[in-house]
């Protein structure tokens, strides 16, 4: 089972996965649980990270908001970190699709197996309803390819 950088954050937790992923091709029920409660977490703190972004931009822009117009440079960072969290997003969107993670649980019963799909399936539909809406308010922008 190959496992990508971008689902962990922690260095210790991917050597620590990878570890138990190189010495047992099958991971145990519990390597698999870890495995999958990371995963869901991580699309989880990525939707929340791409809703922050949303809202601080649309924040800083509002017409009656005077730190924009007491501080102008304020807005710039903000589209960077929105245009990284969007980069990231879609990098972990694009993953889950390619290598569903639930084929690879080997859940024992059905009734399991079809509560982790919807679980998933109702993560990447949010996940992707975000990126529509910081896509969206990203292209109001028309320098937004020029921050760092």
């Amino acid at each position: 089972m190959h496992l990508p950088n971008i689902l962990f954050n922690d260095s210790t937790t991917l050597v620590q996965i990878g570890i138990m992923i190189n010495t047992h091709p099958q991971p145990s029920p519990t390597q698999t649980i870890l495995i999958y409660t990371h995963t869901q977490q991580t699309l989880q703190d990525t939707i929340a990270d791409l809703r922050s972004c949303t809202e601080q931009v649309t924040w800083l822009t509002a017409p009656d908001h005077s730190l924009h117009s007491n501080n102008p440079g304020t807005l710039a960072p903000t589209l960077a970190h929105a245009l990284q969290a969007r980069e990231n997003a879609r990098r972990l969107y694009r993953y889950t699709l390619a290598h569903p993670l639930v084929d690879e649980l080997a859940l024992e019963r059905d009734m399991a197996r079809d509560l982790e799909q919807e679980l998933f399936q109702n993560l990447l539909v949010d996940l992707k309803s975000e990126l529509a809406i910081l896509d969206h308010l990203l292209g109001l922008y028309p320098r937004r390819g020029g921050f760092p």
